[in-house]
């Protein structure tokens, strides 16, 4: 700004919505779409996912250390499960989501907590 030492750094030009739309269909435009099938080949041979693994009895390797960790400590949030064990968000998820069918969590109340049973 004028007047400071500091600099101003500026990613990219302003660009509207009228003006990406005339871009995203004169790109259209130049060629039609071609989809590689083996994409999805790929995708649907890759195996059980983790929630069909949930589905058929088969708990994440970390479940006991999971539930120990809650028992002890009386915390039952996501974000305390993925600090405790060192895990990201989503295998912390789905590790609470096999407590509460388990029944060792009750399923979230309206503020999002779940109380140990």
């Amino acid at each position: 700004p004028p007047g400071t030492s500091s600099i101003v750094r500026l990613h990219a030009p302003f660009a509207s919505e009228f003006e990406i739309e005339k871009i995203v269909d004169f790109l259209k435009d130049q060629q039609s779409v071609e989809y590689d099938e083996s994409f999805l080949k790929d995708q649907q041979s890759m195996g059980v996912t983790s929630s069909e693994s949930m589905n058929n009895g088969e708990y994440d390797e970390l479940y006991e250390d999971a539930k120990r960790v809650i028992l002890s400590d009386g915390k039952t949030s996501i974000s305390y499960l993925q600090r405790k064990l060192n895990i990201g968000y989503n295998r912390a998820a789905n590790i609470i989501d096999q407590l509460t069918e388990s029944g060792v969590l009750s399923e979230p109340n309206s503020k999002g907590q779940r109380e140990i049973l």
